[in-house]
């Protein structure tokens, strides 16, 4: 099997607006964290800390029930 590292890098014109970058592990724990609740993606995302972005993962995580087993056991 051969794997290919893919990063996810903003648009030109959506990094000149300054737009937020997440990595793709953070997109990954804001993405879970949206659609298991009834919060909007704005406050969810003011609960990064970009100087710390394990620990903002690791607090988006903690709050999230799946009802199974969580993608955070891992």
């Amino acid at each position: 099997m051969k794997v290919k590292l893919v990063s996810l890098k903003a648009a030109q014109k959506a990094s000149e607006a300054g737009r937020l970058e997440l990595s793709p592990e953070m997109l990954a724990a804001v993405a879970a964290r949206y659609s298991r609740s009834n919060e909007g993606l704005n406050t969810i995302i003011s609960k990064i800390d970009p100087k710390n972005e394990e620990k903002s993962i690791d607090n988006i995580f903690k709050f999230i029930d799946y009802g199974h087993q969580s993608i955070a056991d891992n």
